[in-house]
């Protein structure tokens, strides 16, 4: 009698840990999926938002809607999902987790070396709004004459991979 009574409580707690470690695992699971939408939440905020501003002039050291320099458009992009991003591009030298061109997704930094060849620093950043097997697109606030202002570029057919420095991951 003692050895079934043994038996079945070992039964009993055996199900119950294998039942607490399941509930676990879909926790786990449920939070994983949770911080996922989030993300993709502020990923479609962000990228909303940045087009919205479509044509908003280059202004140097511009932060506001009424003109904006590149990284003053990156910084008030970010800003209104929470997150804080330097509102100069040289400080894009050790900001952000950085990635591989071919693990980029939508919202991540382009971070390029400004329009000096022999200057390496970054000078110029953009965000990531599209990416398909051909093209990687990136809107920024450009100072050039050719697409002034706020403007969707497609990386490849640009200049943009000679001055190419990192991505960045903030999102």
């Amino acid at each position: 009698m003692i050895k079934i009574i043994v038996f079945l409580t070992l039964a009993v707690t055996l199900r119950l840990n294998a039942q607490e470690a399941t509930q676990k695992k879909q926790s786990a699971s449920n939070n994983i999926n949770t911080i996922v939408a989030q993300n993709n939440t502020q990923i479609d905020t962000l990228i909303h938002l940045a087009r919205t501003l479509k044509g908003t002039p280059y202004v140097w050291g511009g932060h506001t809607a009424k003109g904006l320099d590149c990284t003053g458009f990156v910084h008030y992009c970010f800003e209104k999902i929470d997150i804080q991003t330097p509102y100069s591009s040289k400080y894009f030298t050790n900001y952000g987790e950085k990635i591989d061109l071919k693990d980029a997704r939508v919202g991540d930094i382009m971070v390029f070396r400004g329009t000096n060849p022999s200057d390496k620093r970054p000078g110029h950043v953009g965000i990531i709004t599209e990416i398909t097997s051909e093209k990687i697109i990136f809107i920024h606030s450009s100072s050039s004459k050719k697409h002034f202002g706020v403007v969707e570029t497609d990386y490849y057919k640009s200049g943009y991979p000679k001055r190419f420095l990192k991505v960045v991951r903030v999102v």
